[in-house]
This record gives structure tokens, C-alpha cells and sequence, in this order.
């Protein structure tokens, strides 16, 4: 039976709550505000010549609608191997909470689904148990009963008992405003018929990738309103958005830090020192399921503004650490993340994990989590190797924007990168050693240890140098909502830069919950 979605309008949020204040005043502490004079620091990006700006401070092409119409649907009932589009449909009557798992899973915007070959053709969350939400129509089972879909760029999975199999992890990317999945996939038939093209081990695979793009109805604000959902659950992609309201504006330096309300760090209110970690620590465990596959990682930088130049160049291209010069022109860019191998700098990047993976014996989430494992260029990242980043007194290596291995004054091999990234680099290391404190992270050259503050003294000495020298800018703050756009956990110590003190200084003050951070101001 075909299944059609009739187009409806849908309301999308009119406001959101947004407080302009000094983060000094979020632990009572003075920070140190000096990154105006470093070159070409990363401010709010202007709007291109061209584009027009409107009297809130938003270009034109990036005002929303005041409404949006959610696409129609027809389903495909005749698949075959070679018409494989939009052969999916909805599942009906799914439960409340199974819809609000599958928004949390989905809102990061991009990753991998999974196609359950042993039941019915369902597409779920997660491989076991997660939430099936569509499905092959039916109607094209019912043609076809061999009909499966498998990974469109690797289709064929090595299992070690049956052999090749359809590899069963489907891509997706997800768009809020229309509610629109789309999954791209190439089809797989079971079959004896060893004759037919692409055959291996019972199933024969399509030429061509496919795609379908489905509106999730369920997932429109009204379908929402209309199941009793509450849309500020703790399952905000970005945080959950509180009642609190704004926060009056205060100004303090030449520093002010934009906020939208959110209860992402409620349960962390009034609390200090290690009892405040552990708070943080709770709240990051919560969020941890969702962090997307190794894999995934790709297509986030790729598709994601996690990682393009808006602050620069400002040309879009892939913003790499290990490469990037503030002060003129970069030695090499990469218009994207393109993999690959090289054993010279500029050939092509890979996925960098700031925290080296041998120090927590590459286990998930670790090894997936998107706030440290960042694209670079491949010659730097292997040239830094598993060496934690540190103050360079004796260079060994200088990578072409001036990245250095060498030795620091304890004769440890550590890596440095330049003075712009040092503070991002340091909110990396922070962000490890709450969000993972419970974790076994103390082998190879780790730096970290098994009690508070669960980091070596010297190392977090660094780092609150670091983070304070080059404080929060724009570009650590866009990074970390893409990135909670994409796996919902979020990085503290940049929506709070000073939130270092508020757990390990000496006199920590109280954190005060103000939300998360959407923009910094100098004033």
C-alpha cells in the first residue's frame, strides 16, 4: 500500500532565551582577557561582502522562515535492484518515549543507522537495543521478500564465521526544519543465483548508491505538542532549554559572553572544587550515549561547521590546527577532509585524537568522542605521535605553522602547538579529565591520573595558563555546539572558561548555571 505524507505547516520556535553577561561572574573569578592582542584572533564572523545584514546582526540567508512546509512523500513499491529510492516508510504508533529517543539519537544531524536484517527490513537506533522507527514498505517486501539495503560505500561486511555478508550500517543526515531523514544505501538481494552481477556469498549488490528522504512526521513540533511531549527535556541536542529566562547583563573588561538558557548544567549549580566535578561528571555520563561511531567522525567534518575556516581566511576551507597560520598565508589547505596516506605534510588528513588513544586503550566512547578527536593534516599527526602537549624547551621538529616535538623542562617528549590553539588544545585536555575521570586513562605517556584532580599537577598548571592566555573565541564556541548538535555531549570549559577555577583553584568560588554559550562579544 502506498503511503503518503500530506504536506503540513509547522510553527518553528519563535524565541529563545538568551542572556548577555561577563563569565567572570560565573565563579566569582577575574580571568585573564588578553587574547585581543594575539593576531587574527577568531571574533563572531563578519557578514561577506554582499550579504546583507539585518538589525538583529543576522545576514540574510541565515534567517529562518516563519514557518516551514514539510516536504511530500511517495513511497516506492516496486523496488528492485536497480530503482532502489525511497523504498522506506514510517512505522506507525510508535510510544512517546520511543519518539524522543529517536529525536536524541537523530539530532546530531548526521551518522550511521542500522538495518536489522533479522527483522523485517527495520532500520533502529542502534544495532541492539535500539528504537526501529522505518522500515522497507511492506508492499516491497511483499514483491520481494529478499530484499535487503546495505552500506553504500562498503556494502559488504566480513563476518567471521559466514563470510561476506551486506554490511548493515546505513548513513544518514537529519534536517530539523523539514524533519527530513535521508539514507543513502545501495540495495542487496539474497539470492542463490551465482550468475547474477556482483554476486558474493548469496547476495548480489546494486551498481549505484540510493537514496530516500523521508519526512518524520512524528517529529514535527505539533506531532510533538499533540503526544504531550515536553520541549525542554533533558534530550536537547544542545542542552535542554530551562523557564529561568535571561540573566541580566553585566560588563566586565572587554569581554562579554552571549548565553542562551539552557538546564544542561542545572544539577551542577552552587557547587565547588571536586564536588562540582563530580556533578559535571554525572551530567557528561548521561549524554555519552550519544557519541557517534568512528566512522561517522568523516562525514561530521565534512558536512558539519565544527571545523570550517569562518575566522582566517574565512574562506570555508577545513580549519586544521596543525596547519593553520594566523599571521599570513597558510603553507597548505585542505578544502575538506579528504583521508588518505602521507609522509610529507599537505597530502592529506586524518582524525586526530588530541587525547592519544593508546592512553585509554582506544575504548569507547573515547575513541569516537568528536570534542577531542579532531581532523589534521597526517605528516603532523603522526610526527606528534602519542606525546601529550606541552611546553617545548628543547625542539627536536617544527611542523610548517610552527608546531613543535621536542622536550619540556622535565625532559618528557612533548608536542606544542602555536600560541592561538593553545587554549583549545588545553579545554580538550580539561574536558578529558572530568568527563572521563572515572575512566582507566593512565597508560603509555598518559598524563592523567587515578584521584583528584585526576591530572598531573604540572600538566594542569599548563593548561589553566593555557586557557586563560588564549581564552574562549569564536571559533571554540561554534565547535562545540556543532558538535553537540552532532553527539549531544557538550565541552564545559568552553560554554564556562573559567570553570577551571571553579573546580581546582585554590579558593574555588561556587558555579553559577547560566546556560550554554553562543557567542562572545569584545567590548
Amino acid at each position: 500500500m502506498n503511503k503518503i505524507f500530506k504536506k503540513f505547516k509547522f510553527l518553528l520556535p519563535l524565541a529563545t532565551s538568551f542572556s548577555l553577561i561577563s563569565i567572570a561572574a560565573s565563579c566569582d573569578f577575574d580571568l585573564i582577557q588578553n587574547k585581543e592582542n594575539q593576531p587574527n584572533n577568531p571574533q563572531t564572523p563578519t557578514p561577506e561582502k554582499g550579504q546583507a545584514e539585518n538589525k538583529q546582526g543576522q545576514t540574510d540567508q541565515g534567517t529562518a522562515a516563519d514557518s516551514t512546509v514539510t516536504p511530500s512523500y511517495q513511497v516506492n513499491t516496486s523496488a528492485t535492484i536497480d530503482n532502489g529510492n525511497n523504498i522506506f516508510e514510517v512505522i506507525p504508533n510508535l510510544t512517546q518515549q520511543q519518539i524522543d529517543s529517536v529525536k536524541s539519537y537523530i539530532s546530531r544531524g548526521s551518522g550511521t543507522l542500522y538495518f536489522l536484517y533479522n527483522d523485517s527490513g527495520k532500520i533502529a537506533t542502534k544495532r541492539r537495543d535500539g528504537v526501529s522507527f522505518i522500515q522497507i514498505a511492506p508492499s516491497n517486501l511483499a514483491n520481494n521478500t529478499d530484499l535487503r539495503v546495505a552500506n553504500d560505500q562498503n556494502p559488504k561486511f566480513a563476518h567471521k564465521n559466514r563470510g561476506n555478508i551486506p554490511d548493515g550500517n546505513i548513513s544518514y543526515t537529519y534536517d530539523p526544519a523539514t524533519t527530513v531523514l535521508t539514507l543513502t544505501y545501495k540495495v542487496a538481494i539474497a539470492t542463490t543465483d551465482e550468475t547474477k552481477p556482483n554476486y558474493d556469498n548469496g547476495f548480489y549488490y546494486s551498481e549505484q548508491s540510493f537514496t530516500t528522504q523521508i519526512p518524520l512526521t512524528f517529529l514535527a513540533p505539533a506531532a510533538n505538542n499533540n503526544a504531550g511531549s515536553n520541549s525542554n527535556s533533558g534530550n536537547n541536542n544542545s542542552g535542554s532549554r530551562g523557564q529561568s529566562g535571561a540573566v541580566t547583563p553585566i560588563a566586565l573588561g572587554n569581554k562579554r559572553y552571549v548565553y542562551e538558557t539552557s538546564d544542561y548544567y542545572a544539577s551542577a549549580n552552587g557547587l565547588k572544587g571536586k564536588a562540582l566535578l563530580d556533578a559535571l561528571l554525572a551530567i557528561q555520563k548521561s549524554k555519552l550515549s550519544g557519541v557517534g561511531t568512528y566512522d561517522a567522525l568523516k562525514s561530521f567534518y565534512k558536512t558539519s561547521t565544527a571545523f570550517k575556516d569562518k575566522y582566517y581566511e574565512k574562506d570555508n576551507t577545513l580549519l586544521d590546527i596543525y596547519s593553520e597560520n594566523p599571521n599570513g598565508s597558510d603553507p597548505y589547505k585542505y578544502a575538506n577532509y579528504i583521508g588518505g596516506s602521507a609522509n610529507v605534510e599537505g597530502l592529506g588528513t586524518n582524525r586526530e585524537h588530541l587525547i592519544p588513544k593508546s592512553w585509554f586503550n582506544q575504548e569507547r566512547p573515547m575513541h569516537d568522542d568528536a570534542n577531542h578527536v579532531w581532523p589534521t593534516d597526517i605528516k603532523v599527526n603522526a610526527v606528534r605521535s602519542n606525546y601529550p602537549h606541552g611546553k617545548v624547551v628543547a625542539t627536536k621538529s617544527t611542523s610548517r605553522n610552527g608546531g613543535k616535538l621536542g622536550t619540556n623542562a622535565a625532559g618528557m617528549t612533548v608536542f606544542e602547538p602555536i600560541d592561538v590553539f593553545k587554549g583549545d588544545i588545553a579545554r580538550t585536555y580539561l574536558y578529558f579529565t572530568v568527563t572521563y575521570s572515572d575512566r582507566n586513562l593512565r597508560n603509555g605517556h598518559s598524563i592523567f591520573t587515578s584521584s583528584f584532580p585526576y591530572i598531573q599537577p604540572d600538566f594542569l598548571t599548563l593548561y589553566r595558563s593555557w586557557s586563560n592566555t588564549d581564552s574562549v573565541d569564536q571559533f571554540d564556541i561554534d565547535r562545540n555546539n556543532a558538535t553537540a548538535q552532532y553527539q549531544t555531549v557538550r565541552n564545559p570549559f568552553i560554554d564556562y572558561p573559567d570553570l577551571a577555577d571553579c573546580i581546582f583553584g585554590d579558593n574555588p568560588k561556587v558555579f553559577v548555571n547560566k546556560g550554554i554559550l553562543k557567542s562572545v562579544e569584545t567590548v
